[in-house]
Formats: structure tokens, C-alpha cells, sequence
């Protein structure tokens, strides 16, 4: 018993229960490896952990795919990407055509984040074109990919689904989101529709944010 209180685990328990584990790797990163201490809170922040008080506040229950996204904008103090985070949780259930058209903005929001950080200008470009702005800075176009990589056909083939999801999610909007009138007979969207759009627009968003982490690495 005594074993386990001073940190030296028993082979009985060799795998002592997460909780116990993440305290001890806590308290290894306070007591000055910096690196080690940075790396902890960056996957705590993607799991959308709120570090910044004196105590950590976890998510609300249930998953979203907008919570890896939340803790990006945290960290870039970004708030508009907060306030359409905001918008789109509330209104996926009620209002499932505002969450379409604001996780368009949200792509869109993303984009001029990185190219503004980049030094690019974008300041008439709609949505597709920010997208392909922001690849092209990133270096994710299709085109920049080499015959001669390996799996160069497959990396391709992923690319170019980018620009088809964000061409799907641009004509859900013009056709129900909140972004133009509607025909007065259309029926209205149901949340597994803003499920749909959302989902596609918070991936594609975590994947450009993450590559330009990356490349800043």
C-alpha cells in the first residue's frame, strides 16, 4: 500500500487508473521541463479543457466536432471564431439554417485567419476562393503534390475532396442557410442537416489550422 502512495506503482498495479496517472504527469511538468509541461497542455486544450483559471474547467458533456476547433480559438484569442462556435451550438437544434450559414462564416472566418497571419490578402474573396487561397499558401493544393511522391494519387484525390466539400457546404447555404431569402414554399432544414454541414465545415477547418501549425513549426 505504501508503495503506491510514494509513486513507485506495485506490479499489481501496474496500470494505475488514468486519473492517477495524468497527476503524476502533471506534476512532473510543474517542476520546470517546460517542453513536457507545454506538450500536456496542448492536448489538454484540444480536448477542449479550459486551463486558464485556477482550477480546470471541463466541456460540457457529449461530443461535438466543434470542441478541437474551440480550443484553437482559444489559444488565438479569436474572437469572432468564438462568437460562431457560440451561435452554431445554439442554434443547431432550434435554428438548424442559422448553424448552416454560420459554419460557412466559420470556414470562411478560418481562412482570413491564416492568410492574415500568412501576410495574404483576401479581402474580395468568397468562399471558395478563400479556400483555395489558404491551401495554396499552406502548400495543400493538388497541383503541388509531386508525381513522384509516394501515394501521390491518393494524397491528391484527398485534397481535391476539400474543395468539394466546401462547394457542398457554400450551396446548402445559398439554397436553406441564413445567408439568402427563401422561397416561400421551401421547407425548412432539420439538425441532422446542420449535423451534416457542420461537421464538414469544423473538419475542414481543425485540418487548415493544424497544418499551419505545423508549417510554423
Amino acid at each position: 500500500m505504501s508503495s503506491c502512495i510514494t509513486g513507485s506503482i506495485s506490479p499489481i498495479h501496474d496500470k494505475p487508473p488514468a486519473s492517477l496517472r495524468f497527476i503524476r504527469l502533471w506534476s512532473r511538468a510543474r517542476v520546470g521541463d517546460a517542453a513536457r509541461a507545454d506538450e500536456l497542455l496542448a492536448h489538454l486544450h484540444r480536448d477542449s479543457i479550459d486551463t486558464s483559471g485556477a482550477s480546470f474547467k471541463l466541456p460540457a458533456r457529449g461530443h461535438s466536432p466543434l470542441q478541437p476547433l474551440a480550443a484553437v480559438a482559444s489559444s488565438l484569442t479569436a474572437d469572432q471564431l468564438h462568437t460562431q462556435i457560440e451561435r452554431i451550438h445554439a442554434s443547431i437544434e432550434s435554428d438548424p439554417a442559422l448553424a448552416i450559414g454560420t459554419a460557412k462564416e466559420l470556414v470562411e472566418t478560418t481562412c482570413k485567419t491564416i492568410l492574415a497571419d500568412l501576410g495574404e490578402e483576401h479581402v474580395t474573396l468568397d468562399l471558395g476562393d478563400l479556400v483555395k487561397a489558404a491551401s495554396k499558401a499552406l502548400k495543400l493544393l493538388p497541383d503541388g503534390v509531386p508525381n513522384e511522391a509516394k501515394g501521390a494519387d491518393a494524397v491528391k484525390k484527398t485534397l481535391r475532396s476539400l474543395g468539394a466539400t466546401v462547394a457542398g457546404l457554400g450551396e446548402m447555404r445559398n439554397f436553406y442557410g441564413s445567408g439568402h431569402g427563401q422561397d416561400g414554399r421551401a421547407r425548412g432544414l432539420t439538425p441532422r442537416h446542420a449535423r451534416l454541414a457542420v461537421g464538414a465545415a469544423s473538419t475542414l477547418a481543425m485540418f487548415l489550422f493544424e497544418t499551419h501549425d505545423a508549417r510554423r513549426s
